[in-house]
């Protein structure tokens, strides 16, 4: 993340604080339900939108840098999916916004000089060839393994994201291998997406209790001896002492109040706006394109929720929240990432 995007977090994240004024500071664009991969734990091609059209997409862009945006990503389904994304992006780009891109990467080589413009990617990776592609499909090892390298010779900053399994435990040392070959980051997450964004055979797929412990405290003994792990110490163990992994969200009174809808939103292929992805079920949702970002996010509600499993929406909570080792590990990955010789 650029030094100038961090420093608007900081200002908007502390003019909160203190006066309670929101701002979308961190906002998700959910550009397509369409998708070239099947995974094993996602449903979300099922739903099968194919998004907004291009010219409400740009308005969109316009509105969320006039209601104070810093950080735009675009996700899915596959972005790259979308002829318009490269202009998408330039458009971003022009008004100032730093972007990123969720993507399985299978187009990313193709692609790639659209997407001179763009910030910062983040390459889904399950690990080995035999679970990535038992996760996914046959040959879905050797697309990510070329849009990671095509990443490394344009010299775009990027990172894997790997749910952990119970197939891929052991594949960590794996993964953070890789990071330091590229020049990259390795960032984790466990499962913990909701009823029509999980499949209904993620369950299955969730490693015992105490297995995945001990592969989050083997992330955070590798970050602690310098590994390129993404993910912060604070999530790391927060993820850690979660007590039930069955359970994606927490109601404890005591915990911080969450800032979703506060200062990061998400909006889906329809346009509606969610404070949060983890929350798609809104029964009625505003919609950030037929009524106007500015209203729509005028009459958003908070989600119940005072913290979840989600690895993003706890980095953003500690960040948002300007808790001293949030902001030490965002100057941190400020720094680029060497290959190893």
């Amino acid at each position: 993340m650029k030094t100038s995007t961090l420093l608007r977090f900081g200002h908007v994240a502390a003019r909160y604080q203190l006066t309670g004024q929101r701002a979308p500071l961190n906002t998700m664009i959910a550009l397509t339900d369409q998708c070239n991969a099947r995974c094993a734990y996602c449903d979300i091609p099922a739903r099968g939108r194919p998004g907004l059209e291009s010219k409400a997409l740009l308005r969109l862009i316009d509105e969320l840098a006039e209601a104070g945006c810093a950080r735009l990503g675009f996700w899915g389904g596959e972005p790259l999916l979308r002829p318009d994304l490269g202009a998408l992006i330039d458009h971003a780009h022009a008004r100032g916004l730093w972007t990123s891109l969720d993507t399985n990467g299978y187009l990313f080589p193709k692609r790639a000089q659209e997407l001179q413009n763009l910030d910062h990617v983040v390459f889904s990776l399950d690990g080995s060839r035999t679970n990535h592609e038992l996760n996914r499909e046959a040959g879905a090892y050797d697309k990510v393994m070329a849009a990671i390298q095509c990443a490394a010779e344009m010299k775009k900053p990027f990172w894997t994201l790997t749910v952990l399994t119970r197939h891929n435990l052991g594949d960590i040392g794996m993964i953070l291998d890789l990071a330091e070959l590229t020049g990259g980051r390795a960032a984790f997450q466990v499962l913990h997406h909701p009823p029509g964004v999980a499949s209904t055979g993620a369950g299955s797929l969730a490693p015992e209790p105490e297995a995945l412990r001990d592969a989050l405290r083997a992330l955070l003994a590798a970050k602690d001896a310098g590994r390129p792990v993404a993910v912060s110490r604070g999530t790391l163990h927060h993820l850690i002492t979660w007590p039930d992994y069955s359970q994606r969200c927490s109601y404890t009174p005591s915990r911080p109040r969450c800032l979703a809808g506060e200062l990061w939103v998400n909006i889906d292929p329809e346009g509606q706006l969610f404070a949060c992805s983890l929350w798609p079920d809104h029964k009625s949702p505003p919609n950030a394109v037929t009524e106007g970002f500015a209203a729509a996010f005028e009459r958003l509600t908070a989600p119940p929720c005072r913290a979840c499993l989600a690895t993003c929406f706890t980095e953003v909570q500690g960040l948002f929240s300007l808790h001293p080792a949030a902001l030490k590990e965002a100057l941190v990955n400020l720094l680029p990432q060497r290959s190893a010789p």
